[in-house]
């Protein structure tokens, strides 16, 4: 909560001039999810914010930019996060986020490979992750999303089960 008051105040707002929160809810990383979904639980419970849940993995597609994006994350654990997307002056969801085993990321006949996923299957020549500063299409695709309540505000989980092992006991060649 410093660093979102922190982000405010050299707005010029606090957290009552927020409208509305728009939150990645995943698919990703469990604890970072979790916080994403917790804190802005918390900040729409505590006044009149509305909520928006926004897909992780579409917003990675549309900073990356225009073009037929094909994305793979690491889960760990021997499976990726897998989802199509389409971005052009708007976003379309050519295959929604799915978890698969690694050795079933094959790769496309059109588009370009986005992610560290693929690298799980030697397919070394995905894009890498884009880094910096919001996309403009971010604020279009949070528009058009609808209004969640606090409570049904949830994250998106693509395993049956939740994960109990630390970190360091994930197998992943990407992180050792």
């Amino acid at each position: 909560m410093p660093a979102v008051t922190d982000l405010l105040r050299a707005q010029g707002m606090a957290i009552g001039d927020v409208d509305c929160l728009a939150v990645g809810v995943g698919p990703g990383s469990f604890t970072g999810i979790r916080v994403a979904v917790g804190t802005a639980q918390g900040i729409g419970l505590a006044g009149r914010t509305q909520l928006k849940a926004l897909d992780s993995m579409a917003l990675i597609a549309m900073q990356a930019g225009p073009g037929l994006w094909h994305l793979a994350l690491d889960a760990r654990l021997g499976e990726a996060y897998r989802a199509t997307y389409h971005v052009d002056d708007e976003l379309r969801v050519v295959s929604a986020p799915e978890l698969v085993k690694v050795g079933d990321l094959d790769r496309p006949t059109q588009g370009a490979l986005l992610g560290d996923g693929w690298a799980l299957n030697q397919l070394d020549d995905a894009a890498p992750l884009p880094e910096g500063a919001a996309c403009e299409h971010w604020t279009a695709y949070a528009d058009a999303r609808p209004v969640v309540a606090p409570e049904a505000l949830l994250p998106v989980y693509l395993r049956d089960t939740v994960n109990w092992k630390k970190r360091v006991d994930q197998p992943s060649p990407l992180r050792g």
